[in-house]
């Protein structure tokens, strides 16, 4: 399959391999940024991604698939059950214990970055984010959080 990118140049995506695949869930309760993550993520071949809007609906998604997701994007602020409350409900589940999380949050302060981390998030991405390079932050913050911890790489408090 050959593509056109932004600037105009041809490539061929590789095939996805296992190794570089990834599956993703992202939770946003505003439809804009939906719909612009899922753009900016599908820029990568080996990328797959489902969005929802709440905090609801993504644990009910996890309880009905049959695979887990490698990790769920998280918006920090959102109504009825926000992105903390989502990551304390996903990391006092056993099931769910191995799925990384990623904030996504215009609240990017020292204070807030502390917090994130001790919910256990694995980086976060600041909003707003540059859509062409959202899937290599995604995967940098991946790669570096599995370099930093190996296999075991949860944070711990």
């Amino acid at each position: 399959m050959r593509i056109t990118r932004f600037d105009g140049q041809y490539e061929d995506p590789s095939p996805p391999t296992s190794q570089d695949a990834l599956d993703l869930i992202c939770v946003d309760d505003d439809d804009d940024i939906r719909f612009i993550t899922r753009q900016a993520l599908n820029l990568d071949a080996n990328i797959a991604i489902e969005c929802v809007s709440s905090g609801r609906d993504v644990l009910q998604l996890l309880n009905r698939r049959a695979t887990l997701p490698d990790c769920l994007i998280v918006d920090s602020r959102m109504p009825m059950m926000s992105g903390e409350m989502l990551m304390l409900a996903v990391r006092s589940d056993e099931r769910f214990k191995d799925i990384k999380l990623i904030v996504m949050s215009a609240n990017v302060h020292r204070d807030d970055l502390n917090r994130y981390f001790a919910l256990g998030a694995a980086g976060v991405v600041g909003k707003p984010f540059n859509a062409m390079t959202l899937a290599s932050q995604v995967r940098e913050i991946l790669s570096s959080t599995i370099a930093r911890h190996g296999n075991d790489w949860r944070r711990t408090a």
